[in-house]
């Protein structure tokens, strides 16, 4: 057993294209058992570890887990002046309405006005636990923008943890796209430089990929 990767090796120095048609084939075969047996999504109780676990979990069972909320802040467009207070109240109406029939949503509370009247807010909650508010959030940001079509004369903006975490995931996808895009080529060519091996060089970017 101990002289099996040297075997291994010899082997596949003497046969290298079996050898790489071989490994090809067999991360093909683990990539496809990988994906029959699934994968489990960490869940909400998965992250209930320690003093603060214990405690959120008790707080779940109590009926006071924390629950995603987004915020719908209306304020006037910049360079329009003060804002209209009554057209901003109207839009908050139609946003609490539109939210209130949305399945994914549990309670919309009353709008509020900021002291200064110089905005509105309204404060959306939604049914679940907080991780797997990114998930559901999608048809409130629908409304949100239907209503900022309707009142193009206001600033209406949808923020809270459910769409920044998927407005982050997304960027994060986006910026990831863009490195491979770039780091393919320059690591192709720094293996061709390296090993001046078409094969060589091939054989661990197809692993990769």
């Amino acid at each position: 057993m101990k002289n099996l990767p040297v075997q291994m090796a010899r082997w596949s120095a003497a046969h290298p294209w079996r050898g790489i048609v071989g490994w090809f084939v067999f991360v093909v075969l683990c990539l496809g058992v990988g994906i029959s047996v699934g994968a489990n999504a960490a869940t909400t109780e998965d992250f209930r570890i320690g003093e603060a676990g214990r405690g959120e979990a008790m707080a779940a069972e109590g009926g006071l887990q924390q629950r995603p909320v987004e915020h719908v802040l209306i304020t006037a467009r910049p360079g329009t002046g003060k804002l209209d207070i009554a057209a901003a109240d109207s839009a908050a109406a139609d946003v609490a309405a539109r939210m209130g029939k949305l399945p994914e949503v549990l309670s919309v509370a009353d709008p509020v006005r900021s002291a200064g009247k110089t905005a509105v807010r309204v404060t959306v909650t939604m049914k679940g636990p907080e991780l797997e508010g990114k998930k559901h959030v999608d048809p409130l940001l629908e409304q949100t923008a239907a209503v900022q079509k309707a009142n193009p004369g206001l600033r209406v903006e949808e923020t809270g943890s459910p769409s920044i975490s998927k407005g982050v995931e997304k960027l994060r996808g986006d910026d990831l796209s863009r490195t491979e895009v770039i780091a393919l080529p320059v690591t192709l060519i720094t293996l061709l430089l390296v090993f001046s091996s078409v094969a060589m060089a091939l054989v661990p970017l197809l692993l990769a990929l």
